[in-house]
């Protein structure tokens, strides 16, 4: 009978810091709505989940619940793509 003897959870900033990529991700996305984001937004929500940070932000930015999704999708997109491209550059060392 094989019984699972460990399970190990990645809480972001653990085993990999994807803190930079996803501040790219978020950067990009809310400058397509006409928001720049800066240096202090970032570091106010590090380790704060996305749906939060695009929330918060999208909220004091007077943007309505449609464009807060469309930031929120537009982010995943642009992340999904840059881990990609780096999950490609890695298989080629």
């Amino acid at each position: 009978m094989n019984e699972t003897q460990a399970i190990i959870f990645d809480m972001d900033g653990v085993l990999i810091d994807s803190e930079g990529l996803r501040a790219h991700a978020k950067r990009i996305a809310f400058r397509q709505a006409g928001i720049t984001l800066t240096d202090s937004d970032l570091r106010e929500y590090v380790r704060r989940s996305d749906a939060v940070m695009i929330e918060e932000v999208g909220t004091r930015c007077q943007l309505n619940a449609d464009q807060r999704a469309a930031i929120f999708r537009e982010k995943a997109r642009i992340y999904e793509q840059e881990e990609k491209k780096l999950k490609d550059c890695s298989r080629l060392n």
